[in-house]
């Protein structure tokens, strides 16, 4: 086996991806993240010798033999040990410290895991596409990067002070995106950036949970990147064309869609955002900026599992099929 896979079940990038790497004749097993379950089939360690065998699905794989891990989305899952049925037992304290030992053995379990996957040559990060982007911010900073005025609050005050500084603001998620499907009424909410107005601002309590807020930047276009091994390439997205999507593009104008295009990056902030990757610690993530009309360019976010194929397809990326060559190289030179 030269590679694992790992991706949900619904992730069709992660599927065109898959079918490059068989084309380029890598040995590869998908893992399904959020249906298939992870177990320690075995481990062998002592100072001349190591073999972890992992139980993945249906498969059992012998780390060792296995050059190359590619997280593209969702998050490896042990088998559930923690919440097995205690109600039989009548003695309360037993039950919750029966309970507790069994979440640190999973810890244990899953630590151990996480270690062999993080120790081989790969692409993407195993979570959920978070990382906290405050830390971001500042290690943007420390590139030479330009953000955004950014608060943290739980006061009302605070916020309105911040909007008679900027004229206008904007709140987003602290981290992930919260996101529910109603499968009842067919309905899928998501949590997009949106403007703040005075009008939202006096209809807040005198305190609330912290919540980010950030000075809007206006745009000439917003700047979709993805970034893979200091490689970069950039789609320029024209969003401010439309009151739906000028303050976030994912709220999709389908009956006029943005216009998406191939931009090339001025080689300074190619070397700033390769510093900060590197400082970050990703090989690969989507990035947004924003272009403004004093041609500054701004750096928002970035997302180590962003998806990224929609704008590959208008600009004729070719991104899976990038990311597969990449997984095909870093096979041939560890073997």
């Amino acid at each position: 086996m030269d590679c694992i896979l790992i991706a949900k079940a619904n992730d069709f990038t992660a599927k065109s991806i898959h079918e490059w790497l068989v084309n380029y004749g890598v040995d590869v097993h998908r893992y399904i993240s959020d249906v298939e379950k992870t177990m320690i089939s075995h481990i062998t360690l002592s100072t001349d010798n190591k073999n972890y065998e992992f139980d993945l699905g249906n498969s059992t794989f012998n780390m060792e033999n296995i050059p190359f891990v590619y997280f593209k989305s969702g998050i490896v899952s042990l088998s559930n040990i923690t919440n097995s049925n205690f109600n039989s037992c009548s003695l309360f304290n037993f039950k919750g410290r029966l309970a507790y030992f069994f979440t640190t053995y999973e810890l244990a379990m899953k630590e151990i895991c996480l270690n062999q996957f993080e120790s081989k040559v790969k692409i993407g990060k195993n979570n959920p596409g978070r990382i906290n982007k405050i830390n971001v911010l500042e290690a943007a900073i420390k590139a030479g990067l330009q953000i955004p005025d950014t608060i943290l609050t739980t006061k009302k005050e605070k916020v309105r002070e911040f909007l008679n500084t900027h004229i206008s603001i904007i709140t987003k998620s602290l981290d992930i995106n919260f996101s529910f499907a109603e499968t009842t009424e067919g309905y899928l909410y998501h949590q997009l950036t949106s403007k703040v107005t005075l009008k939202d601002i006096n209809s807040f309590p005198v305190t609330f949970p912290l919540t980010l807020f950030q000075k809007e930047i206006k745009k000439i276009i917003e700047l979709r990147i993805f970034f893979i091994n200091q490689k970069i390439f950039t789609a320029a997205i024209f969003s401010q064309n439309s009151h739906l999507t000028e303050s976030d593009y994912r709220n999709y104008n389908h009956e006029n869609m943005n216009r998406v295009i191939p931009f090339n990056l001025p080689q300074e902030i190619m070397n700033k955002l390769t510093k900060l990757m590197k400082n970050l610690g990703l090989e690969s993530g989507s990035i947004d900026m924003i272009l403004t009309p004093n041609q500054e360019y701004v750096f928002l976010e970035v997302n180590p599992n962003g998806q990224f194929m929609a704008n590959s397809d208008y600009c004729n990326f070719y991104l899976d099929r990038e990311i597969a060559r990449e997984i095909n190289y870093n096979i041939r030179m560890a073997i």
